[in-house]
């Protein structure tokens, strides 16, 4: 695009990203969630850029920690050093699913972030982070696409 209202490219994508105040809130927020399905999404999606429903969408075989690489629809994405603090811290937690419905353990194995029938749903992972905002004073209005774009801009 050229002519006056023309922006550098990645520009649209600066103005959307948290600056890092309110991601280190954010982060911070998150501390009150108990480790899980919608609290290992809401640490990854600005750690890794994928889109909401991407994340939502892995199954197990997707991740790859040893060589630090998760399959997503649109190609590999490289695994930060936080990312698999993250999903290690995640994936310990799930340990414990022999006490589970046989039902329940199935999708364990299979989904990366199982919800009752299938995989947790974007929508899902909206409310809490709605519950958050609405919960923790002092935090900034935080969107999904604001989350994905820190790790696109480079600020996780």
């Amino acid at each position: 695009m050229t002519g006056p209202h023309a922006h550098p490219p990645g520009a649209s994508l600066d103005r959307r990203a948290l600056d890092s105040a309110t991601l280190t809130a954010y982060f911070d927020a998150l501390t009150t969630l108990p480790v899980g399905p919608t609290w290992a999404v809401l640490q990854l999606l600005p750690r890794t850029g994928l889109r909401i429903g991407e994340l939502c969408g892995l199954r197990r075989a997707d991740v790859d920690l040893p060589s630090r690489t998760i399959r997503a629809p649109r190609g590999k994405v490289f695994v930060t050093d936080d990312a698999r603090v993250v999903l290690q811290t995640y994936l310990d937690s799930t340990k414990s699913a022999d006490v589970m419905h046989p039902d329940d353990r199935a999708a364990m194995r299979t989904w990366l972030f199982p919800g009752y029938y299938g995989p947790i749903g974007p929508a899902a992972v909206r409310k809490v982070l709605r519950q958050l905002r609405e919960t923790q004073p002092g935090l900034a209005p935080v969107t999904v696409r604001a989350l994905r774009a820190c790790r696109r801009v480079g600020r996780t």
